[in-house]
């Protein structure tokens, strides 16, 4: 049988970013541009607007902390606290 999809994981990490794609019964890590297994979780925006990510971007971030998020996933999470009761009609 011959496949037509490809099947890839993602892992969001707070630190650093990394993909994987399904090969025969295992998994190969994508190497990013610079040939890592894994890629920085950062962003920035440059003065001139121009979008920054990964490597170029966690170099920058002490010299430009305004302009560059780091480690923002951190941010994603509820904030701790009781569960509120679910949505009517929820189970």
């Amino acid at each position: 049988m011959t496949r037509t999809t490809i099947d890839f994981g993602i892992d969001l990490g707070t630190t650093n970013s990394a993909i994987a794609m399904l090969s025969g019964v295992g998994a190969e890590i994508v190497k990013n541009n610079l040939g890592s297994d894994t890629t920085p979780s950062a962003v920035m925006i440059d003065r001139r607007g121009r979008l920054q990510v990964g490597m170029q971007a966690k170099q920058r971030s002490e010299d430009d902390p305004d302009n560059t998020c780091v480690e923002f996933k951190l941010g994603w999470a509820p904030p701790a606290g009781p569960r509120s009761s679910p949505p009517p009609g929820a189970r």
